[in-house]
C-alpha cells in the first residue's frame, strides 16, 4: 500500500514537545478545501491546535506552480479558518486552484502553535503540500481478542508498521500500549468493570487506520489504598523569591481544592494565584484530560476543580497530574510563573493546619463508588464513607 505525499500524518522535530509528537495530515477535500488535521504521534495522549493554529492565518501561506521560483499569496485562492482549540485547520477554497499547484506554509515569522499532553508548544516550520494529493488509509485490524491472562491477539494489517491498543472504561481512555499480536497488556485497573479494547494500525510515519471493533474485557481491581494528600503545605522553590506552599485536597463534593499559602503555611493577601493560576488544559486524570471530569475556577489563593457531573467522577486513588506553568504572586515576586510538576492522589486530604493526615479509611474497594445528593461516597463493609474518610451514619 503506498501513499501520495509526505504530509500524510507527518511528524518530525518541528512537531515535537514535552517528549511527545503531534501529527499533521494535509488533504484536499471533495469541495476543493485543504484540510489540515492534527493528531497524536508517539508519546502523545492528547493533541490540538491553539492560538489560531498558524500565526498570520492565510498570510502565512503562499502558492506556486513552478516549484517556488515564483509565488503568489494563498489568499488568491483560499481564506482560512482560525482554530483556537480543535483538531482541524481549513484553507477554504474561493477560486479555482491551478492543477499541480504547491502550497507552502512559510515558517519565517509565522509560528505553528499546538498543545500536546496539556503543554503549549510552537515552532516555525516550512511545510510544502501538493494540491489535490490525499492520504490513503490502512484497513482496521480484525479479530481482536483479549485472553484471561491478558494476551491480546488480532489479524495484522498488510504493510502496517506498528499497532496501538487502547483500553476504555465508560468511554474514557484508561491506558494505551504499543503492541504486536500475542503481547501481554500491562494494565492494572483501579476499578472493577467491563473495559473496552480496540486496536489501531499505523504506518508511513504515523498514518492511522480506522480503529478495530471494540471487544469487552472484564477486570477485577484490587483494593485502593488512599493515604494522606501528597501536598499538605508542600513548599516549592525554597529560599527563592517565589517560595510558597501549596495544599491539595478533595472535598466532600468530589472537588479538588488547591491553595497557595505563604512560606509558613498561612493565608496572606500577598500570596495569590494570577490569571487562571493553573490552566485546566494542563491537568490530567490518569491518561484522560481533566476537563473530562472537571470545571475550573481561580479566585484569590484558590484553584478549584469542581465536578461537571456528579455521576462521572475520577476514581478515588487515581492520579491527578499537572506539569506546567503556575501563575501566582508572593510577597517578593508579584509575577511568579515557574513550571511545577504535581502528582496528587484523588480523594486524599490533610488535617487542619496543613499537617499530613492519616485517613480513617485506609483501604476502600475500588468499585464501590456511590453518589448521594451530589456527594461522592465509598461503601466499605456495608458502611458509607465520603471521600474525606468520614463515616456516614
Amino acid at each position: 500500500m503506498s501513499f501520495a505525499h509526505d504530509l500524510c500524518c507527518y511528524y518530525g522535530s518541528e512537531t515535537h514537545s514535552a517528549n511527545a509528537y503531534v501529527t499533521l495530515s494535509w488533504q484536499t477535500a471533495a469541495n476543493g478545501d485543504v484540510v489540515i488535521t492534527i493528531g497524536r504521534g508517539p508519546g502523545a495522549i492528547s493533541a490540538s491546535f491553539r492560538n489560531g493554529g498558524f500565526e498570520g492565518g492565510i498570510d502565512a501561506f503562499v502558492v506556486s506552480t513552478d516549484n517556488f521560483e515564483n509565488t503568489v499569496p494563498a489568499s488568491n485562492y483560499f481564506t482560512s479558518t482560525q482554530v483556537y482549540s480543535g483538531d482541524t485547520y481549513t484553507l477554504v477554497k474561493v477560486a479555482e486552484v491551478p492543477a499541480g499547484a504547491q502550497i507552502k506554509h512559510v515558517g519565517a515569522g509565522h509560528a505553528f502553535a499546538w498543545k500536546v499532553n496539556g503543554v503549549d508548544a510552537y515552532s516555525f516550520p516550512d511545510f510544502i503540500y501538493t494540491y489535490g494529493e490525499n492520504c490513503g488509509q490502512w484497513d482496521a485490524p480484525a479479530n481482536v481478542a483479549v485472553s484471561a491472562d491478558s494476551v491480546i491477539t488480532f489479524t495484522a494489517v498488510e504493510g502496517a508498521e506498528q499497532y496501538t491498543a487502547y483500553i476504555y472504561l465508560a468511554g474514557v481512555l484508561r491506558h494505551e500500549q504499543v503492541v504486536n499480536s500475542g503481547d501481554v497488556l500491562h494494565f492494572s485497573p483501579m476499578v472493577s468493570g467491563t473495559y473496552q479494547v480496540n486496536v489501531v494500525a499505523f504506518g508511513n510515519g504515523m498514518l492511522e487506520s480506522n480503529p478495530s471493533a471494540y471487544v469487552d474485557w472484564a477486570l477485577t481491581a484490587p483494593e485502593i489504598v488512599i493515604g494522606a494528600s501528597e501536598y499538605c503545605g508542600f513548599t516549592v522553590l525554597p529560599d527563592d523569591n517565589r517560595e510558597a506552599q501549596f495544599t491539595w485536597e478533595t472535598n466532600a463534593e468530589g472537588a479538588v481544592i488547591i491553595t497557595v499559602l505563604d512560606a509558613d503555611g498561612n493565608e496572606s493577601e500577598d500570596f495569590h494565584f494570577r490569571g487562571n493560576g493553573m490552566a485546566l488544559g494542563s491537568f490530567m486524570v490518569g491518561s484522560a484530560a481533566a476537563s473530562t471530569y472537571f470545571n475550573h475556577a481561580c479566585t484569590g489563593n484558590t484553584v478549584t476543580l469542581s465536578l461537571k457531573d456528579a455521576a462521572n467522577t475520577p476514581i478515588p486513588g487515581e492520579k491527578l497530574t499537572f506539569n506546567a506553568v503556575v501563575e501566582y504572586a508572593t510577597a517578593l515576586d508579584t509575577n511568579a510563573w515557574p513550571t511545577i510538576a504535581f502528582e496528587y492522589t484523588y480523594g486524599s486530604v490533610c488535617e487542619a493546619g496543613g499537617e499530613t493526615a492519616v485517613p480513617q479509611v485506609e483501604t476502600v474497594p475500588a468499585a464501590e463508588k456511590i453518589m448521594r445528593d451530589g456527594v461522592l461516597y465509598i461503601r466499605h463493609n456495608g458502611i458509607l464513607y465520603n471521600v474525606l474518610g468520614t463515616s456516614v451514619k
